[in-house]
């Protein structure tokens, strides 16, 4: 869409020195992926936001699909018919490295509400006081309507999206995923590891279905050819088969939800991403007030 405006966008990194929460020095890491790390962070606010407002915000685990993110958003507010809010996307990378020991894994893989709490807690009020974003919006101001609170990620950033939904404490309802993780990889040593054995398995198993419904808008996507798709339900590392379990759960208990499987596509295929955000995104976002 030509001449959109295109809003203005702010680059910071947060050092793992500030945190109480993700240090760099977990116990259950592995012994080379310990130490110091600066967190890249970039926020994007749309031209449409009003400086004061109490904006809806979106999450985005490792920093993915930043281009697609920020121009969807942009083309529509840039468009009254849409009735799209004025969504500020905050995209933050992990802590680095992936899988069982690493940072990444810490805090996408682990069942529990401790990266929602860094979101809230640390992360937010980072953005919030970062010198060149406080400049150009002095009385920013994220909303505390959890109808206005959005995570978004692919892989084991889809599982921290969900896990934020599910675990944190009623203070995040819309929830993207794309061939997300829903599989055994939180880290054997995890101090949740006795109530969750499976880790983010558990969410095919009766996680969901043993529970109360909570009011989550989510969206799944997961490829034909998605990771594990040759193995076996023993595995529990079959990304197709954990993505399609829980669209059934979800259907079986009433949630509001959308499953996508893409024919023929990979994990996190980019292709799948480009044809689905912008229906995505306007389905997770309707009905939000835009004033």
């Amino acid at each position: 869409m030509g001449g959109v405006p295109q809003g203005r966008t702010f680059t910071f990194s947060l050092s793992s020195r500030e945190s109480e929460i993700f240090t760099g020095h977990d116990s259950t890491l592995n012994n080379n992926a310990k130490g110091d790390f600066n967190r890249h962070v970039e926020v994007a606010i749309p031209a449409t936001y009003v400086d004061g407002a109490e904006a809806p915000f979106m999450v985005v685990q490792d920093a993915t699909n930043r281009d697609e993110i920020i121009n969807t958003i942009n083309n529509f507010v840039a468009d009254p018919n849409n009735h799209f809010p004025s969504v500020i996307a905050i995209f933050a990378a992990s802590g680095g490295g992936d899988s069982y020991g690493s940072e990444r894994g810490l805090e996408y893989d682990t069942m529990s509400d401790a990266y929602q709490r860094f979101v809230d807690t640390e992360l937010l009020e980072a953005v919030k006081n970062n010198q060149a974003v406080h400049a150009a919006y002095p009385n920013l101001k994220f909303t505390s309507n959890p109808d206005g609170r959005a995570s978004y990620g692919c892989s084991s950033g889809g599982a921290a999206a969900l896990t934020m939904g599910w675990f944190g404490h009623d203070t995040y309802r819309k929830i993207v995923t794309y061939s997300g993780t829903f599989v055994d990889q939180q880290n054997p040593v995890a101090p949740t590891e006795a109530e969750y054995p499976d880790g983010a398995w558990e969410y095919t198993e009766g996680l969901i279905r043993d529970n109360p419904r909570k009011p989550l808008r989510i969206f799944l996507e997961v490829g034909e050819n998605d990771l594990g798709s040759d193995r076996d339900e023993a595995s529990h590392h079959n990304w197709r088969m954990a993505n399609q379990r829980v669209a059934a759960i979800l259907k079986e208990k009433g949630y509001h939800y959308r499953f996508v499987y893409a024919k023929g596509a990979s994990h996190c295929d980019g292709r799948v991403l480009r044809q689905t955000l912008p229906d995505t995104l306007r389905w997770m976002w309707r009905g939000y007030p835009v004033d």
